[in-house]
């Protein structure tokens, strides 16, 4: 019985969104619960344009920073027992590879961990050597298409006439 309703609710999941998407109605009803928010009048629609939008700006400066991350590579390599001006180095660089980022389904090949050395530190061991991607980089499609998704969404609604509105 749990794995019908599991698979049920997979299949149903995806209907609220699209009846918001397509039900004004329901989703005034939606803003105006979750925000309070009521388009009575144009000046009511003026400030909900003007929030509207600067809540995509935000969303999209926030995704185009985390696509960023997707790209960056670092590197860390610290060696406590190595000569003063020689213990170690930051080298941080960025770069796209086609197979790593383009691949939303997998996980890239041998994800780096931090390596540690606990106790006492063996003579020329690194006490630390790290390198990776600051933000895994099978995320970079799905923010990607995100950003594609928004950025068309805004455009198609704001083409739109409200009703009895510029007509």
């Amino acid at each position: 019985m749990l794995n019908t309703l599991s698979f049920a609710w997979v299949l149903l999941a995806p209907v609220a969104p699209i009846s918001l998407l397509f039900d004004r109605e329901r989703r005034e009803r939606l803003m105006a619960r979750v925000c309070g928010l009521r388009e009575g009048d144009e000046r009511e629609r003026v400030i909900s344009g003007e929030a509207a939008r600067g809540t995509l700006l935000l969303a999209l400066s926030l995704e185009t920073v985390l696509l960023a991350m997707c790209l960056i590579n670092v590197h860390v390599l610290w060696k406590p027992q190595a000569p003063k001006n020689e213990r170690g180095f930051l080298a941080v660089g960025m770069g796209f590879n086609s197979s790593l980022h383009l691949n939303a389904l997998a996980v890239s090949p041998s994800d780096p961990v931090p390596v540690v050395a606990e106790g006492r530190f063996r003579p020329g061991a690194a006490a630390i050597d790290w390198q990776g991607f600051l933000l895994t980089p099978s995320a970079f499609p799905v923010l990607a298409l995100l950003i594609l998704i928004q950025l068309a969404s805004f455009k198609a609604f704001s083409t739109r006439r409200y009703d009895g509105v510029g007509v």
